[in-house]
């Protein structure tokens, strides 16, 4: 909690902490590392749904349940990469197993402020996103992404190993990131990487965990079968970055599936929670100590200090703001207003806590702007004391590790390969030891994020616009395909001034490789009138068939 408190920086960088007894020592507790796959189904239940995605297809698979994923795990040779990443088990006998570190559990909003007589076991009226079983096999691959409202994430390696790209969530990088999220040509074109200025690299190995702040941009591939355990949470420090990822949700048409449960729920309980608390330091601020002149309660957590500090305070202000806007023309129950947005607000509004939704947001918005006027202009210990640069506890010291370079883009090493004919190392990340940055491929089956599957895998029907006289109706981007074959090809012949041989010589020795072939097809639909008046409507489409020819490396045919 100190740290929390001291430092103006907590939260805002991944933090990779490779002391695992350390975090034993606050409070988390994992399964064996040598638990198996069939053991996970045994517990949680064999015939219990899971969500499989077929990375090479980027599709999710249907029916599939524990028993069947143990059995394709736990096959020595796969026919195909597949990946789970949300198999939720809080209430299971697994999920029993597992305890967040303190530091989380301090932080959590369900933990902290959601109400524990609405948590019931059982119950799905409640965030059930704190602990979830991933099951990685290797060359799995996620696409860009933000976790659901910008969600802080726990993210512990059991078994295996994985590798983050990171992009900080600027302002510039978030508008670029929805640009890039909302537009699945954009998707299939472009590696986001490319479209931001530094992009991190972090590799994780078995044991370590990582703490990734609210709305960090990151892809993951998986390089040897994983066993991940991690769960999802919002907090008090940065608030302003989850309704920002909120809004991006919105904007992009992310399926309510796919966003964090309960979550406009969830602000209002926030909102009453520190309306509630506000009122009372305002009405007895005599019986409530400055910040700078009390110690922190030892059961206390991060939401239940007898102070507020400055940096949740102006988190509160921009919740307020964003309530009241959503609550602008709604009444409370007993007035006679339409119907129609109450109902899009009845998931979001416990209405016997909350009876006037109008007179919380504004009321908090009155205390939070009174507090901070109070906090902008300290007294002259509390001043001093806010210029001295904190001290970090021990633990943050010795095992917290921060990002300190990047990692090179894409482009930077293919023209440096090009330059040299070597291959490029890596830049080291801060984190662990430097391995070479390389945009991933198809040979990677990349997957894309739920978010970018769901735009990919269903037609997206647009606003008509206009073209060449014509009004375009439709736009159908079919998912990509990948099929993987062998086969016997020569290998393609270069000559000294680097240029491909049409005809190579037929004496050409014959290799076996890998093809990867994916193909992915475009249709747009457009409307028209002919010269007699007749309404025409014309389909175009675009078949795109990429080739990949891997050929082995002398190591391998030697």
């Amino acid at each position: 909690m100190s740290w929390l408190m001291d430092d103006e920086s907590a939260m805002t960088e991944p933090i990779l902490i490779e002391d695992d007894d350390a975090l034993r020592a606050l409070g988390m507790k994992m399964p064996s590392s040598t638990i198996t796959i069939r053991q996970i189904s045994d517990i949680v239940g064999p015939d219990t749904p899971v969500e499989v995605i077929d990375v090479a297809s980027q599709s999710e698979l249907s029916r599939w349940t524990l028993d069947q994923w143990a059995s394709y795990y736990e096959q020595p040779k796969r026919d195909k990469v597949r990946n789970v990443i949300s198999l939720e088990v809080t209430e299971t006998a697994l999920g029993d197993s597992i305890e967040l570190p303190r530091i989380v559990r301090e932080m959590d909003w369900v933990e902290t402020i959601w109400p524990q007589d609405v948590r019931v076991a059982g119950s799905k009226a409640y965030p059930k996103v704190q602990k979830y079983c991933l099951m990685s096999v290797a060359r799995c691959w996620t696409d860009w992404h933000i976790d659901f409202a910008g969600s802080s994430v726990f993210y512990h390696v059991l078994r295996g190993s994985k590798t983050f790209y990171f992009i900080r969530p600027t302002p510039s990088n978030l508008e670029k990131y929805e640009e890039w999220s909302g537009d699945s040509d954009l998707q299939e074109s472009t590696w986001l990487g490319d479209r931001v200025d530094v992009v991190y690299k972090v590799s994780l190995q078995a044991g370590h965990t990582m703490i990734i702040p609210t709305g960090w941009i990151h892809a993951v591939y998986t390089p040897v079968d994983s066993l991940v355990f991690g769960g999802n949470y919002l907090h008090s420090l940065n608030i302003p970055i989850q309704l920002r990822v909120h809004q991006i949700e919105i904007n992009t048409k992310v399926p309510k599936k796919f966003r964090f449960p309960f979550f406009i729920r969830m602000l209002w309980y926030v909102a009453h929670h520190y309306q509630q608390k506000l009122d009372v330091i305002q009405r007895n601020p005599s019986k409530c100590p400055s910040e700078t002149q009390q110690t922190i309660p030892e059961n206390s957590n991060l939401d239940s200090l007898p102070h507020v500090p400055p940096r949740i305070l102006s988190g509160l202000l921009a919740l307020s703001e964003f309530l009241i806007s959503q609550v602008s023309s709604i009444g409370a129950p007993s007035q006679n207003v339409n119907t129609e947005p109450k109902k899009l607000l009845s998931d979001g509004i416990d209405w016997e806590r909350i009876p006037d939704p109008q007179n919380l947001a504004r009321s908090l918005r009155q205390l939070v702007t009174s507090a901070l006027s109070l906090t902008s202009s300290p007294d002259p210990q509390k001043k001093a004391l806010l210029l001295e640069k904190p001290q970090k506890p021990a633990l943050q010291v010795a095992s917290r590790s921060r990002i300190s370079s990047p990692a090179p883009s894409a482009l930077h090493i293919k023209i440096k390969r090009k330059a040299s004919n070597e291959p490029s190392k890596g830049i080291s990340s801060g984190f662990s030891e430097s391995e070479s940055f390389k945009k991933p491929t198809s040979q990677h089956n990349d997957r894309p994020t739920k978010q970018t599957k769901l735009k990919q895998a269903a037609p997206s029907v647009l606003p008509p616009s206009k073209k060449d006289g014509a009004t375009i109706v439709q736009k159908i981007n079919e998912p990509p395909t990948t099929e993987i074959t062998r086969g016997l090809r020569s290998r393609p012949t270069v000559d000294d001034s680097g240029q491909l041989v049409e005809n190579p010589p037929q004496s050409s020795e014959m290799s076996e490789v890998e093809i990867r072939t994916t193909t992915s097809e475009n249709r747009v639909v457009r409307q028209s009138t002919d010269e007699l008046g007749r309404v025409m409507y014309e389909t175009r489409c675009v078949r795109v068939v990429i080739e990949k020819v891997y050929f082995p490396t002398d190591d391998q045919t030697n």
